[in-house]
């Protein structure tokens, strides 16, 4: 097959027609009605009342999502993409972070899509982050709320060098007035702010931050027992403090007996579970209706699959995103997810998949079959095409 014919190929059936979430065809459906925003599925409240909006609407676990790319190309994956988000949904997931996908008319691609089937799916979706300024952040923000994301998810610019614990408050403060969305704070140690306090959590400002009446939520970027302990002893009775770290995923039981956390993320909580049985899913739900004894019976059934995420994170998976992106992209597809290539050329060896298949069969979960589908894409796959014509395509 030369380029010509491969390109036809992928070009086949740009946008199925119809509507719905994920049916059983090799394609995702698309919806030719007016495009609902997500956040049109929660009522409007004003700023003076966010926080009583957010105990009552922000649960259950938020997921993230990956771009999917064509084969040789590494052109977006429109239908790859739109087929994960409708996976999401059938996860169980109640909210998603980003799909923002960069700026520019990519990236405006990628948003449609994502709040278009997170609207349909009733899901919520974070907006990421801010700009290099308290300015560029605030219009950054706005204009996501326009598009119809329902929350977002908030720390400092990474070339922020603040010279006292004011300058920090000011800096959020005036993000924070400028803006009407709910705010989630992020407490890690990423912002370099342990000349403020030793944890890296300059508390004295996060005390006063709690206080902005549109800030609703904090997410625990990293798992330390004392500071775990802190930040949820001081902080959940003012905003809805989440489990944010997947080492946390044990401790779900012990954390909503003293705090009552009512939602968990973002993370990639496919790593244990498939659609069919959404074991992290029913395990948090059970845990937030305080039914223990159900809980662990499901913790338990999931163990191989903890175990396998704790030892993934352990040799810093989740820390070198672009170095674990084929992974990532393995343990989603291996469950229902698009898979297909990832740009930067990165590799997943024979070993990783084993393993993977693996702990899914011990978790009574039959992995997706066969690999080579992986690696064209789901949806590519099912219109026929196979790793014989990308190759042939490339001159190999």
């Amino acid at each position: 097959m030369n380029r010509r014919n491969f390109t036809k190929l992928m070009g086949i059936g740009a946008v199925a027609a119809g509507s719905g979430v994920l049916g059983s065809s090799a394609e995702p459906t698309a919806s030719a009605e007016p495009a609902l925003r997500p956040s049109d599925n929660f009522p409007k409240v004003d700023k003076a009342n966010l926080k009583e909006w957010a105990r009552e609407y922000i649960k259950g676990l938020e997921c993230v999502i990956s771009m999917s790319y064509k084969p040789l190309t590494l052109e977006l994956d429109e239908e790859g993409i739109r087929w994960d988000m409708q996976l999401n949904v059938r996860h169980g997931f109640k909210s998603v972070l980003g799909g923002g996908g960069g700026p520019g008319e990519e990236g405006a691609r990628v948003r449609k899509i994502v709040l278009e089937e997170a609207a349909k799916g009733k899901m919520m979706v974070a907006a990421g982050g801010g700009g290099q300024t308290v300015e560029s952040s605030i219009r950054s923000i706005n204009a996501a709320e326009k598009e119809g994301y329902t929350h977002v998810f908030l720390g400092w610019p990474n070339n922020f060098r603040p010279t006292s614990e004011e300058e920090i408050y000011r800096h959020f403060a005036k993000i924070c007035e400028g803006i009407n969305m709910p705010v989630v704070l992020y407490a890690s140690e990423r912002f370099d702010f342990v000349r403020f306090h030793l944890s890296g959590v300059p508390f004295n400002v996060f005390d006063r931050l709690v206080e902005i009446p549109n800030v609703v939520a904090m997410k625990i970027g990293f798992f330390e027992p004392g500071l775990c302990f802190e930040l949820f002893e001081r902080y959940s009775k003012k905003v809805l403090v989440n489990i944010g770290n997947p080492q946390m995923v044990g401790q779900f039981p012990v954390l909503h007996r003293l705090y009552r956390p009512q939602w968990a993320g973002a993370g990639s909580w496919e790593i244990w579970q498939s659609p069919e049985k959404p074991y992290m899913v029913d395990y948090f739900d059970l845990v937030s209706k305080g039914e223990y004894e159900k809980a662990m019976k499901i913790y338990w059934q999931m163990y191989p699959l903890h175990r396998y995420a704790m030892a993934k994170i352990a040799h810093g998976y989740g820390e070198r995103y672009q170095a674990d992106a084929a992974l990532a992209k393995y343990i989603s597809w291996s469950v229902g997810g698009n898979g297909g290539p990832v740009r930067g050329g990165n590799v997943i060896y024979e070993a990783q998949m084993e393993e993977r298949k693996q702990v899914l069969r011990a978790a009574g979960i039959t992995p997706r079959e066969p690999d080579e589908e992986f690696f064209v894409g789901r949806v590519n796959y099912g219109k026929g095409m196979r790793l014989a014509d990308v190759n042939k395509a490339a001159d190999l």
